[in-house]
């Protein structure tokens, strides 16, 4: 199987949806499904395939808050709505990936364990 190979436009749509509505809970299914297409997309391009060369290391910082991730992962749609996605959107992908992971992690953190759990 291969990651996928088309950028994921829908994708970065509902999670720009969600985080800015911070309805992360209510549509978990569909943040916990974008994330796994996006994550996908984002390893091709960071990582690459088995056997492949070694993509280049990303040269940006991770994402601060939510509101930077919201804001570049809109430049990534404009940009691709223009088609000028450039090596350097790609290597954004590394901290917004990582961001989006964060809020899933925490959201199936709170679903499935309890406090006591957890620990």
């Amino acid at each position: 199987m291969t990651y996928p190979s088309d950028f994921p436009l829908t994708d970065v749509k509902n999670i720009i949806t969600t985080a800015k509505a911070g309805t992360f809970k209510e549509d978990l299914r569909q943040f916990a499904k974008s994330v796994w297409h996006i994550q996908g997309y984002a390893q091709l391009h960071l990582i690459g395939e088995p056997g492949s060369d070694p993509a280049p290391a990303p040269q940006t910082a991770l994402a601060k808050t939510p509101e930077d991730a919201i804001a570049a992962l809109e430049q990534l749609v404009e940009s691709h709505e223009n088609d000028e996605v450039s090596a350097q959107d790609l290597s954004e992908w590394a901290w917004m990936i990582t961001w989006a992971m964060e809020q899933l992690i925490a959201l199936i953190k709170e679903q499935f364990w309890s406090e006591d759990e957890s620990a």
